[in-house]
């Protein structure tokens, strides 16, 4: 009977060494998930500052100039000589250079950093284009893309130069000062559905959340408009509840965070992305976002759905370009369905992530499903 009770005891110490185990391993978790949420929920609070900062120093600067403009436009009506009307012209320059100067160091300086981005080995922020016959293209592709992507959701290198010399594709990236590069932008460009897509925007491991990315998503975009004039400009990113990312890839839930700072927002479709070739897989679990659109639709602030039929051929046009054909498979119908809907695809806020459960969603067909 002692020896049976023994037992018993020891059978309840291991039991309840093994719930302080798991408890403390799900404390450890839930912390370390709080100090994550933190730092996001921080910086987004920096960035809105910051924007905010710039607004104040836009209005004031638009103020000087135009009581300058006012009150040198009163003074040549008053009738000054010669050497008036240049000392009037040379004090109200040198007012509005003052205030230039004082902008830009409220710019510079404003949440603790310096806007625009600049990498932590101190390499300006300087955005430039990249050809299909640069050196650079391949270098960011190895160190930044094939990093960041996994192989089903990248182009091979050679697909990219023939998409970049038939001007379907544009890269940007920013380097430093021994060339190397820090962060890289790809565009993919689609004249018969007059809609751009951010196929692809990676950054250096050690140099993010340094505002390298955001600094190169804006100059990028700015640049791909004036010389492609989409309608839309569209880009893919995980879902939260789908992928989880990795340290190398960056994890899903800081992307949706990033390009919620930017404006971004997504449309209704339960999106994925589709084959890119031979023996790759579909990337079920996307999300299909939208960047901007053209001043024929209205500000992306202003409207609460976009219209079908430019995202209708592009995604026509993707499937064809990329599996050969447009598929039966349940996916696919669903696809299509949620684009032929009447009124426009409605566009769903990111923020905030506990109600990404509510995004739209694609699942792949069950196991030994044609």
């Amino acid at each position: 009977m002692l020896l049976e009770a023994s037992g018993y005891q020891r059978k309840a110490d291991e039991l309840s060494r093994s719930i302080t185990e798991v408890t403390q391993e799900q404390l450890t978790g839930a912390i370390e998930k709080l100090a994550r949420e933190r730092k996001e929920s921080e910086k987004d609070d920096r960035e809105a500052a910051e924007r905010r900062q710039r607004r104040k120093v836009d209005t004031l600067l638009a103020f000087i100039a135009g009581m300058s403009i006012a009150g040198l436009g009163q003074i040549l009506e008053a009738g000054l000589n010669y050497h008036q009307v240049l000392w009037v012209v040379l004090t109200v320059g040198g007012v509005l250079g003052i205030a230039g100067l004082s902008g830009r160091y409220v710019y510079r300086t404003s949440g603790g950093r310096r806007v625009g981005g600049e990498g932590r080995d101190g390499a300006s922020a300087v955005v430039r284009d990249v050809a299909a016959d640069d050196p650079l293209l391949a270098v960011a592709y190895r160190e930044l893309l094939e990093a960041s992507f996994t192989p089903d959701e990248l182009d091979t290198l050679e697909q990219m130069r023939t998409s970049m010399a038939n001007g379907r594709l544009a890269v940007s990236a920013i380097t430093d000062r021994q060339g190397r590069p820090l962060a890289v932008a790809c565009g993919e460009w689609s004249a018969h559905s007059r809609t751009l897509l951010l196929a692809y925007l990676a950054v250096r491991k050690d140099q993010r959340s340094n505002g390298l990315g955001g600094h190169l998503l804006v100059e990028a975009c700015r640049s791909w408009q004036l010389r492609f004039r989409p309608v839309v400009t569209l880009a893919e990113v995980a879902h939260p509840e789908a992928h989880h990312g990795s340290g190398g890839t960056g994890y899903a839930v800081a992307r949706l965070r990033f390009y919620a700072r930017h404006g971004a927002r997504a449309l209704d479709l339960p999106y994925f992305q589709p084959s890119l070739g031979p023996g790759r897989d579909r990337v079920y679990g996307m999300l299909l976002l939208v960047l901007g659109l053209g001043t024929e639709f209205g500000s992306l602030d202003d409207v609460w759905a976009v219209p079908a039929e430019p995202v209708r051929l592009f995604l026509t046009d993707y499937l064809l370009s990329t599996e050969g054909h447009i598929g039966t498979d349940q996916a696919t119908r669903d696809l299509q369905a949620a684009v032929a809907r009447q009124g426009g695809i409605p566009l769903l806020p990111l923020l905030p992530l506990d109600q990404s459960s509510s995004l739209p969603r694609s699942v792949p067909p069950p196991s030994g499903a044609g």
